[in-house]
């Protein structure tokens, strides 16, 4: 089987960082490009948390969510320099609903 493209669920946990390596490896073999992608339904809470709680309080959890996310790409960006991937390792990160999903 030809394989072109691989698309890795990246969380920044250690054994996504594992797996991570173990994908980039893949990759290499197959002469692929890999996308690492964080998922994540940041507005669904933020919604069904507005109604009933204070506004300073929405503030804060929506910085710390922001900070997690960047958190994840940090891990990311220290790890894809030792992956030897170059330009066949791509980041992407998506915010949706999950009824949005068909």
């Amino acid at each position: 089987m030809n394989t072109r493209n691989i698309l890795f669920a990246f969380n920044g946990l250690s054994s996504a960082e594992t797996a991570l390596r173990y994908s980039a490896h893949t990759t290499r073999a197959k002469g692929a490009h890999m996308t690492a992608l964080v998922a994540h339904s940041g507005h669904e809470t933020d919604d069904s948390h507005a109604a009933w709680m204070p506004a300073k309080a929405c503030e804060i959890i929506a910085a710390a969510k922001a900070e997690i996310i960047d958190d994840i790409r940090g891990k990311f960006d220290v790890l894809s320099g030792d992956l030897g991937l170059d330009d066949r390792l791509h980041y992407t990160d998506v915010t949706g609903a999950l009824s949005s999903l068909h």
